[in-house]
């Protein structure tokens, strides 16, 4: 049930639910719920750390922890929010891998 509380915090307030989510990494916690904390994070935009990291792996295969509907296999869904990420800022126009200096003509 927390897992799912924890889903809907960060639709209703993506901070409140990137907050919540950073106390529930925790290794004590249920798998599901950490699971669901690792999701928040990304859904609000999170930097990726090195808890989210450990946190990911200690749970694979993750495959028994589809709480959320829409995505499907756990991992392959943080991959595939990781890349979006680098996605995202080069559509917006501020890639985050440097420019290439523009090349002199030749004479």
């Amino acid at each position: 049930m927390r897992a799912e509380v924890l889903a809907g915090i960060t639709r209703l307030d993506p901070q409140g639910g990137a907050a919540a989510a950073a106390a529930v990494l925790d290794p004590s916690q249920p798998a599901e719920v950490r699971m669901a904390a690792v999701f928040a994070s990304l859904d609000a935009g999170v930097p990726w750390t090195g808890p989210m990291h450990t946190t990911m792996l200690s749970l694979l295969p993750a495959d028994t922890l589809r709480s959320d509907l829409e995505r499907g296999e756990p991992l392959a869904a943080v991959v595939e929010a990781l890349l979006g990420r680098g996605r995202r800022k080069e559509r917006e126009g501020r890639s985050h891998w440097p420019t290439p200096p523009a090349s002199t003509p030749q004479r």
